[in-house]
């Protein structure tokens, strides 16, 4: 069923969530119609019993299958009159708290459930009673440490917040074995005869993985480590290409008379495809004249074996679905160079697939908000889309770490969230979020106050900052220089928002600028500069004397383009992004990377790596940190920058590089659209025209 209109349910539990284990969720509930064929659906941390009217309908034992995939149960006709449904539910293992998604702290139990029949569908919501308490909502539809389950309804995919939509996309059909095809539009029908007896058991779960990715991760290396002890010669198959990266969910119906398993694998490259043992692989059972979804992923390719009785004949119709966020473009950006031009295009397509239940990372890993990856992504999503909600609500996902706690277990990441907070409202001038989320902010503040020495210096043992070979020594520099620049956001938080009262005393330290020029790895330089603990002559001494060389990430390149633009040397920073950028779309990238190299021995895929952890086909080819070109072409080449929050004031100075002669693009704020358009006419003849929405002031 794929009715958008109905209610979506909620993970719920006892206001005292993981001290009060073992607990009744009921309510009482009134029907106007009939319901001849209701079911209800389920998932839960424990064991379960479900009763309706006091007749069972459901009974789980505790199983950590039971928040991996959705259960059912049919209940008997229901008439028109005053129902009661009650889950009674006992919990001996509570979901295990993980670092990096500290946010989730308090999520470590909860139930989902639902009642359903045709147009009808009662869920867990708040209203829902626990024993003899109000429930409380643990989490929404999707949110971690739960994911995305299998065997979900249709409409799921919609996520708790209901904002995203699968649109069925038009695919290649690359390869196909022992079968009969017919393909038009974004439909595929395969059939043909089944030829061995092969099979594959369910997957079944000894423990719950508390994060997401890794949980999917670990079932998709023990069901490719079957596949590849089994032999799947000749198994009727096919090779699918989307033509781009999407986050895709493939929906599959049976047209035969018999059941069928479909096991297939799904990858971001054929390299991966073929190569990485941890690849996506999942397996759907689906009986004769049943349709099945797969949980979306982050894929380009997907490879998909038909098994079943062997000499039976199947049939069975395709259909892939991209999923993406209900957001509608603004920004635009055109150049006669089309590089930039498909730099640009990439980027955006980056942007707009890693907008999902909040601005993930990326769409195949890790599917997770995290603060340095949302600040660099955020700034790729400002010059775009007509609506930030899924950048707000990133950000008081990732507020609502508590105080004992750093964000995404890392005291760099906090100090990047008061960086993104201030470009929010920087960008959009929304008051009235930011008066929503001051508690945060304050707690935040005060948290890392607490870990500030008297002389200034931050009380950890250092802390993460880029992909990049590092000491530990170089990474307290870092988080220093961090430090500053996360004082003068918050800073300008305070300014713009006075009678919130936040307070923080947060003491900055002298450091010589040397330790950070002489420092080994990029970024450290970079942050030092960016702080302004390395002064402008210094500043200007190391970007004219440096090379682009390995190592480097998309995100140090970007700031290493900011920066040369920042000191006047535009010509530098865009070089910087045909390199790497330009360098990943002449390897067929169709979504930018997590990680690049300037140069590779051989196949960039056995080379891609963070240098630090991930290596080979672990890396994502679809990382949204990776789409800030936007930001820059937006404000350096059509010159648009904010002076003052929401583009009140607004700086339009256009940069024209040779080679270039015409230019274009649109940049949203909340006072319109501004367009922004030059051409050259000769060497010293530049035509620039400008739209400007009323209650802007160009500066």
């Amino acid at each position: 069923m794929n009715n958008i209109n109905l209610p979506l349910p909620v993970w719920i539990w006892h206001p005292d969530r993981d001290k009060k284990l073992k607990t009744k969720l009921h309510r009482e509930f009134k029907l106007t119609n009939n319901l001849k064929t209701p079911i209800v659906g389920i998932a839960l941390t424990g064991s379960a019993k479900v009763l309706i009217d006091d007749i069972e309908i459901l009974d789980l034992p505790d199983d950590p299958d039971n928040i991996t995939r959705y259960h059912y149960g049919k209940c008997p006709p229901l008439k028109s009159s005053n129902h009661k449904i009650e889950i009674e539910i006992e919990c001996q293992n509570p979901v295990p708290r993980h670092g990096a998604t500290s946010f989730a702290y308090d999520r470590t139990v909860g139930c989902m459930a639902w009642l359903e029949c045709d147009d009808f569908r009662l869920v867990t919501d708040d209203s829902w009673l626990a024993d003899n308490v109000k429930s409380v909502e643990i989490c929404k539809l999707g949110q971690e440490p739960y994911g995305d389950l299998d065997d979900m309804p249709e409409d799921f995919v919609r996520s708790g917040f209901g904002d995203l939509v699968a649109e069925p996309i038009v695919f290649d059909l690359r390869e196909s074995d022992g079968v009969f095809f017919n393909q038009k539009d974004e439909v595929l029908r395969i059939s043909g005869i089944i030829t061995k007896n092969i099979s594959f058991e369910p997957l079944k779960h000894s423990e719950f993985i508390s994060i997401y990715h890794l949980r999917k991760q670990e079932d998709w290396k023990r069901l490719r480590t079957a596949q590849r002890e089994t032999n799947m010669y000749e198994v009727p198959n096919v090779l699918i290409d989307l033509r781009r990266e999407r986050n895709a969910r493939l929906r599959i119906k049976n047209l035969g008379n018999e059941p069928v398993q479909i096991l297939w694998n799904g990858a971001e490259s054929t390299f991966e495809l073929e190569n990485y043992d941890g690849c996506m692989t999942e397996l759907l059972e689906i009986n004769s004249g049943e349709t099945k979804f797969s949980v979306p992923n982050g894929m380009r390719y997907v490879r998909l074996f038909v098994m079943g009785r062997a000499g039976s004949n199947f049939a069975i119709q395709i259909v892939c679905e991209s999923v993406t966020a209900k957001i509608e473009q603004i920004g635009s950006f055109w150049c006669d160079d089309e590089q930039l031009n498909k730099i640009y295009d990439v980027a955006v397509h980056t942007n707009r697939i890693c907008n999902q239940l909040a601005l993930w990372d990326g769409i195949k890993r890790d599917r997770l908000p995290w603060v340095y990856d949302l600040y660099l992504s955020a700034r790729g999503a400002y010059p775009l889309w007509n609506d930030f909600s899924i950048v707000k609500r990133s950000l008081i996902e990732l507020g609502q770490t508590p105080e004992t706690e750093w964000m995404n277990s890392l005291p760099s990441y906090t100090l990047w969230w008061f960086v993104s907070v201030w470009e929010y409202i920087l960008n959009r001038s929304d008051i009235e979020f930011v008066k929503e989320i001051v508690p945060l902010i304050q707690k935040h503040a005060s948290r890392v106050e607490k870990n500030v020495d008297e002389n200034g210096f931050l009380k950890v043992g250092g802390s993460f900052i880029d992909w990049v070979p590092i000491s530990s020594e170089e990474s307290l520099l870092c988080l220093q220089a961090l430090y500053l620049i996360a004082k003068q956001a918050l800073t300008n938080i305070v300014s713009v928002l006075p009678e919130a009262n936040i307070k923080f005393n947060w003491h900055i330290p002298e450091i010589p600028e040397e330790r950070f020029i002489k420092s080994d790895a990029v970024i450290t330089k970079l942050l030092g500069i960016l702080s302004g603990y390395v002064s402008t002559e210094q500043a200007i001494k190391f970007l004219n004397s440096y090379q682009l060389s390995d190592p480097i990430t998309p995100c140090s390149a970007y700031l290493l383009a900011c920066l040369y633009a920042d000191f006047n040397m535009p010509e530098k920073g865009l070089s910087i992004i045909r390199s790497i950028w330009g360098g990943m779309l002449d390897r067929g990238a169709t979504s930018f990377w997590e990680s690049v190299r300037c140069e590779y021995p051989e196949d960039f895929h056995k080379h891609l790596t963070t240098y630090t952890a991930y290596s080979e086909y672990r890396i994502s080819l679809c990382h949204a940190w990776s789409s800030t070109p936007v930001e820059w072409f937006t404000r350096i080449l059509l010159g648009v920058n904010p002076v003052e929050i929401g583009y009140k004031k607004t700086e339009i100075a256009i940069w024209a590089p040779e080679g270039i002669n015409k230019c274009e693009g649109t940049v949203p704020t909340p006072y319109g659209t501004i367009y922004v358009s030059w051409v050259r006419k000769d060497k010293d003849n530049i035509i620039v025209k400008t739209e400007v929405p009323k209650g802007i002031e160009v500066v």
